[in-house]
């Protein structure tokens, strides 16, 4: 391998606020100092506070939150569902590149990290600037990103615990320093893990030391039949003819005088990299030197090795696992559940089927409901006393401050119009919290008084 000179600088790091004067040489000639390199997409400075590296990504992020913004207004365009996807898929990625090297920088840079996910909700639900940001983390289903960056903090620390050769693998288990002010990864890590007992108790399994095919991608002489001739996955037959037809296809195809019969509840073919187990493993290993083949039979007909297996498995799974290790990919999918879990507890509001996000509803309603629902809107109420706008917050009608529940179910102004919108009383939680035809029912509602939203 040959360096280019050309291409080449070097950085010294330190926490000297000192210039340091160092000489590098390559091939006799002297190389450029670079205070704020890139590596693989991420920005370093010599002293570690990833500023330049938060700013980038803040710059970059907010170059393609324009274009989502040239994609809906309050009144027309893109619906939420759509400007999410664009949000999670395009923007977010960009925020959180490289996060679990960085994620120890000052809560000042990470905050300008932050303000760009709060600006992407409010392009996404069309709400107001006084919206609070949980309302709107309730409503699109979005973790604050400081969460999101603890996630991948602990699940980067579980992988160094699972490679056996990497540097960091011996760190994780040695004492930390706290010779600085800044929190270093193993102090986050550390700090994280106390408030997950499931992080603490786990065992963790090595990673392989270098990747390779998965077994189910190699040439084998591994047979899967997945059907038998006569019997249907979802065939009308009752037990006893399947039984009939499996046991003689069984004996005719695979003969106990030339075969091996071996009974497992759960076809292999299905089996991915995420639940690929040992036996998966064995019989791919094994079918270089033999012939195996695997025959899928219908369930629950008595077939006299199947049902035994499944009975030895139904025992097997009510014994206590003493010896349980955890793969890399069962640590994740802890992490996440821990998280989600944490995130549905801060937001106790949130449905997951509300009808707010059904595809009918046009951008325009769901801002309206949307609205309505927080409080936040151009109701006299909401601009007196939280903008401080105008002179009062009273409806035009004089009776009282112009609020959600006013208009939707006591101003004399638009009683005419409630009665024929909703000939029987209707409270307010199914206005603003119903089915599809209910919230469609209010946003018309409220289009036809006239009010501005």
């Amino acid at each position: 391998m040959t360096i280019n000179s050309a291409k080449t600088t070097y950085t010294v790091f330190s926490l000297s606020t000192k210039e340091q004067k160092v000489t590098l040489k390559l091939n006799g000639q002297a190389l450029p100092a670079e205070d704020n390199p890139t590596y693989l997409g991420v920005t370093f400075d010599k002293r570690l506070t990833w500023k330049e590296q938060t700013e980038k990504a803040e710059a970059r992020a907010k170059a393609r939150l324009a274009i989502m913004k040239k994609l809906s207004g309050t009144q027309w365009g893109a619906n939420a569902r759509i400007l999410k996807t664009m949000y999670t898929g395009r923007v977010r990625p960009v925020l959180e590149y490289g996060v679990s090297a960085w994620g120890t920088t000052a809560k000042s840079n990470l905050d300008k990290i932050t303000k760009v996910q709060n600006q992407a909700t409010r392009v996404i639900t069309g709400a107001m600037k006084s919206t609070p940001i949980k309302e709107l983390e309730t409503i699109t289903g979005l973790a604050p990103i400081v969460q999101r960056k603890d996630s991948k903090l602990l699940i980067q620390a579980a992988k160094f615990r699972r490679l056996p050769e990497h540097p960091m693998k011996d760190r994780m288990s040695q004492p930390v320093k706290r010779r600085l002010k800044r929190e270093s990864f193993l102090q986050q890590v550390r700090s994280l893990e106390k408030k997950n007992q499931d992080m603490q108790n786990q065992n963790p399994k090595e990673l392989p030391r270098c990747a390779k095919h998965p077994d189910w991608e190699e040439e084998t002489k591994l047979q899967i039949h997945e059907t038998i001739p006569g019997i249907g996955k979802k065939s009308t037959q009752n037990e006893l003819e399947k039984k009939t037809i499996a046991v003689e296809h069984i004996q005719t195809k695979y003969p106990a005088t030339n075969w091996t019969h071996v009974y497992k509840m759960k076809a292999l073919k299905s089996s991915k990299s995420k639940d690929l187990n040992d036996l998966t493993s064995a019989l791919t290993s094994l079918s270089q030197t033999h012939t195996i083949a695997l025959q899928w039979i219908p369930s629950h007909c008595n077939v006299f090795g199947n049902e035994t297996a499944d009975l030895l498995v139904k025992k097997a799974a009510a014994l206590q696992q003493n010896d349980y290790t955890t793969t890399y990919s069962e640590a994740k999918t802890i992490i996440h559940a821990q998280q989600h879990e944490e995130w549905l507890q801060e937001h106790p509001n949130h449905v997951q089927n509300d009808a707010y996000h059904a595809l009918p509803l046009t951008r325009a309603e769901q801002v309206v409901i949307f609205r309505l629902r927080t409080g936040h809107n151009r109701l006299n109420h909401t601009l007196y006393t939280k903008l401080h706008i105008g002179t009062s917050d009273q409806c035009t009608c004089q009776t009282g401050g112009q609020t959600v529940i006013h208009v939707l179910q006591h101003c004399p102004m638009y009683e005419n119009l409630r009665n024929l919108m909703w000939p029987q009383d209707t409270p307010m939680a199914q206005k603003l919290y119903g089915s599809l035809e209910d919230l469609r029912r209010t946003a018309t509602f409220m289009s036809e008084t006239g009010l501005s939203i």
